[in-house]
């Protein structure tokens, strides 16, 4: 079926609703206590990786400006990404036996971003960056179910939204006058999550969670 005549430009405001993918390499450093003076898992303290990854998905609202064939424009979106992993330190499998298990969750996002692009009457190609917000909790607990170390031996937490920038770019193609359908990959740096947290001897300790994210989305824009 061929696509419907288009007649107007890129010019003009739009919303729009998206789905996708979302993942991330989560490098974990190993908790360190300056009270005690030594890495929890010492001497294995090499730092680890969490492969999170989930559903990625919301609601864009934004405004273009063209001149000649050069669209550009500023954009906010805001959804849900659900990055989730959890796993066990490798390093504490050489010494506890497995015990002390690291988590990330995120959820909520947003990213307010500049567009920049090259348009013919029914296609354009972007590319986008700015600011962007995630939602994200992180732990590392020792719940000590080996070794006779005492309940709780560590426990480590945060939760909080962190800013970091975002950069990307993508395919958008005009359906009729109203409606375009788009691809997308955006890189979202967050920079680091800081956990700190005791033991069960009152010693503190301080870690944190290298947070980079990647998205490919499809969406759907209706163009006023």
């Amino acid at each position: 079926m061929p696509l419907a005549p288009v007649t107007s430009t890129w010019a003009g405001g739009y919303v729009g609703l998206f789905a996708g993918y979302g993942w991330s390499e989560v490098d974990v450093s190993e908790p360190y206590s300056d009270d005690a003076g030594f890495f929890f898992n010492d001497p294995y303290t090499d730092d680890f990786s969490l492969d999170a990854d989930g559903f990625f998905g919301g609601v864009t609202a934004g405004y273009n400006w063209q001149a000649g064939n050069i669209v550009f424009g500023v954009e906010g979106e805001i959804g849900y990404l659900d990055l989730d992993e959890s796993d066990v330190d490798p390093n504490s499998t050489e010494i506890y036996g497995g015990d002390t298990v690291a988590s990330f969750d995120s959820d909520l996002y947003g990213a307010v971003t500049a567009r920049l692009g090259f348009g013919t009457d029914r296609i354009l190609i972007y590319g986008k960056g700015g600011v962007a917000f995630l939602n994200a909790e992180g732990s590392i607990v020792d719940d000590c179910d080996t070794g006779a170390c005492g309940l709780g031996l560590i426990d480590m937490h945060e939760d909080e939204t962190l800013t970091g920038w975002t950069i990307g770019g993508g395919l958008e193609v005009l359906v009729s006058d109203a409606w375009s359908i788009k691809g997308e990959y955006m890189y979202m740096d967050f920079g680091n999550l800081d956990l700190d947290g005791t033991d069960s001897f009152g010693n503190t300790y301080d870690s944190s969670m290298d947070v980079d994210v990647h998205t490919v989305k499809l969406g759907l824009n209706y163009r006023f």
